[in-house]
């Protein structure tokens, strides 16, 4: 019998990214996790939370179905240095199914990857269309996990309408134990119910399911591939929380942990366009408020648009109206508007850029460019130029 005892030393941890859906309700010809997120396709967005990590996992596996090649595409160049290997889910089967797609590549990691190492022995399982993914949390779980002595722990979060979401069903209180133990997550995990699937008191739980969950990867592979089943023929990953319950009162060794996520809007996915313009809301303030925190001045945040890929030094203005887009960087003390934008330029210390565009052009120290001017792609400026009223320039130094 295989013994499940606390973990006293790190492991080593895979990450599978499930990105195989088409996103019907997107009403799209894209793939769903290919729509962007301030400037950033959903699913670079939660490779990004991957690789900041830490410690940083052996290798990732994106797994793609819809739209396969530019889903890969899209991962392999936003990150090239990642350890990342691709696996393909043919028939769409559910997540179960899109999970054991990544089972080759991380058991036998060492042809898939051979400069990584062997096989991650703890993987942690994440969704391509979660743009808003907190790594700060998924941190957290993952110590959890690797301190306890589940083999299952979940990410789960609680939410004022839980309708549409799986419920967490815990084990009930105690007698005499105040409810309090609940939002502590004190209470043993049972299972996940569905909402189609749950009785009136289980739709009154307001604690779902987020989707993200850290398992053994020694007992993930095996349970996942006895997984029976639905009548539809799909395999869905939270039959392996009633499983591993269930293990554990019959006495073997593991069972279900759980971690409850403060925010929920960062673990909740974007499955149509409403829940696109929310994410983008939440991500356009949090890039806000960490360029502020850097020592930029933003004279009107709500309307400066940066993308998440921007560079801005300390001591620069931002007048309202403004776009910073793409791979943007803007160096120390400069001045960008009002009205201006800025795509994939690249700024030097102390420029003033007024109600004008730039895109792809590179400005030396100390230049002022506008009003309504347009720099496109290839214009260089030297230090202390300035460009007038209705200038244009391309592919000029």
């Amino acid at each position: 019998m295989r013994l499940r005892l606390r973990r006293v030393a790190a492991v080593s941890l895979g990450v599978v990214v499930l990105a195989a859906g088409k996103g019907s309700r997107m009403r799209s010809a894209r793939a769903k996790v290919l729509h962007e997120v301030a400037g950033r396709a959903m699913v670079s967005h939660v490779l990004d939370a991957a690789a900041g990590l830490d410690p940083a996992p052996s290798r990732v596996v994106l797994v793609v179905g819809h739209a396969a090649e530019e889903v890969a595409d899209r991962a392999r160049t936003d990150h090239p240095s990642a350890p990342l290997v691709v696996a393909t889910q043919a028939e769409q089967r559910g997540t179960g199914h899109a999970v054991a797609q990544a089972e080759e590549a991380l058991r036998d990691a060492d042809s898939a990857l051979p400069s990584h190492g062997a096989a991650p022995d703890t993987i942690l399982i994440l969704y391509g269309d979660t743009p808003l993914l907190d790594g700060d949390t998924l941190s957290r779980l993952i110590s959890a996990h690797e301190g306890g002595a589940a083999v299952l722990t979940l990410l789960t979060t609680r939410v004022p309408d839980p309708s549409g979401y799986g419920r967490i069903v815990r084990a009930p209180a105690a007698d005499g134990v105040a409810d309090v133990a609940f939002a502590m997550g004190a209470r043993p995990v049972l299972r996940v119910v569905e909402q189609v699937d749950a009785t009136r008191q289980e739709r009154a739980i307001d604690e779902i399911n987020t989707g993200v969950l850290v398992a053994d990867a020694g007992w993930l592979w095996p349970a996942l591939n006895e997984l029976t089943p639905s009548a539809s023929g799909e395999i869905y990953l939270t039959d392996l929380v009633a499983r591993a319950a269930d293990e554990a009162k019959r006495g073997a060794p593991g069972g279900v942990a759980a971690v409850i996520a403060e925010h929920a809007e960062a673990w909740l996915g974007v499955n149509d366009r409403l829940a696109l313009a929310r994410a983008e809301q939440v991500m356009r303030q949090r890039i806000r408020i960490a360029h502020l925190a850097r020592g930029v001045t933003l004279i009107d945040p709500a309307t400066t648009w940066i993308d998440a890929g921007v560079e801005i030094g300390a001591d620069t203005e931002i007048w309202p109206g403004s776009h910073l887009l793409g791979a943007t960087r803007v160096d120390m003390g400069c001045r960008i508007g009002p009205g201006s934008v800025l795509r994939d330029a690249e700024v030097g210390p102390g420029c003033h850029i007024e109600l004008s565009v730039v895109e792809q052009a590179r400005l030396g120290a100390r230049c002022h460019v506008g009003p309504f001017a347009h720099l496109r792609a290839g214009a260089h400026l030297g230090d202390d130029v300035h460009v007038g009223n209705y200038a244009e320039i391309k592919r000029s130094r």
